[in-house]
């Protein structure tokens, strides 16, 4: 990794705080959208001079995890595809080596799957966007090698209280009388972000191993949970009897199936695999430790 300028679209989010803290050295360069975050010392700069950035620091690796969750239609579709095809179309005018972007869970737009989850997850809205720049990505030629990866659920301590984890272990430790799960059969992959961070480095530490044009690769942990599952979880480390109104519904045999398969580790090559992921229970654990402590903001 120490040979390549790596330029990352964003910091502004839970993830993007991540990398900023985890690949903060001198060839690394990231972005932000807000002014009061620049500061060129530690090589954050305003998003809008991201083609200046490219060029005058030498880039030849992007990271784009640029993306929002909440927003109307035209802002989600703005920020997710719009912004993403703009970084992309510039990137091109560049000798850049590789574009790398961070994707979200495809299987759950499966025509094959209820709509529901959609509905009652994080919107059609959202995973339309994201699809939007999908097919873009895939489908238009590029000077760059071009490298998908996508994940299912990113979780960790101190995520914004609208993501679905800290949500949940927020209203479940306040004791919210108001809470309903839905579609409790589904299973979901939940990945650590000290995990997602492992992952984001042995791909640049091996990027002489990725193909010239179009690879895909899916980042996850080695084991499924059902969503009543993941409740049932955080009951148990808060010593919680809180009553939850659960909407039985379908088994999703088929949908989970369909899950499983789209985040099975043995599909990426060896090289990019992970030999231990953080089990959920542990997870959740160092999700619990700043709520308990008084430290969420």
């Amino acid at each position: 990794m120490k040979d390549k300028r790596i330029l990352f679209t964003s910091i502004d989010g839970f993830i993007g705080l991540n990398i900023l803290n985890n690949f903060n050295v001198e060839n690394c360069f990231f972005l932000t959208d807000k002014i009061k975050r620049v500061n060129t010392k530690s090589r954050v700069y305003y998003y809008k001079d991201f083609e200046k950035i490219i060029r005058l620091k030498k880039i030849n690796v992007i990271f784009n995890n640029r993306g929002i969750l909440l927003g109307n239609v035209n802002k989600l579709n703005k920020v997710n595809y719009l912004d993403s095809k703009r970084v992309f179309n510039i990137t091109n005018k560049y000798k850049v080596d590789y574009f790398i972007n961070l994707d979200t869970n495809k299987a759950l737009i499966s025509p094959r799957l209820p709509s529901t989850i959609i509905g009652h997850g994080k919107g059609m809205d959202y995973h339309f966007s994201k699809q939007s720049f999908r097919e873009f990505f895939i489908n238009t030629s590029s000077n760059f090698s071009r490298i998908n990866i996508y994940c299912d659920i990113i979780y960790g301590p101190n995520d914004k209280l609208h993501k679905f984890v800290n949500k949940t272990v927020f209203e479940i430790l306040n004791n919210d009388k108001n809470i309903n799960l839905y579609n409790p059969n589904l299973i979901r992959n939940f990945l650590y972000i000290d995990d997602f961070i492992k992952y984001i480095k042995k791909l640049l530490n091996s990027l002489d191993k990725v193909g010239s044009d179009y690879s895909e690769y899916f980042f996850s942990s080695k084991e499924f949970n059902s969503l009543e599952n993941f409740i049932e979880i955080i009951k148990e480390l808060l010593r919680s009897d809180i009553y939850i109104k659960v909407y039985r519904g379908n088994l999703y045999k088929r949908t989970n199936n369909v899950l499983m398969r789209e985040f099975d580790n043995t599909k990426n090559p060896k090289w990019i695999r992970l030999n231990s992921t953080i089990d959920l229970k542990k997870g959740l654990k160092k999700v619990l430790k700043p709520f308990l402590e008084g430290d969420v903001k």
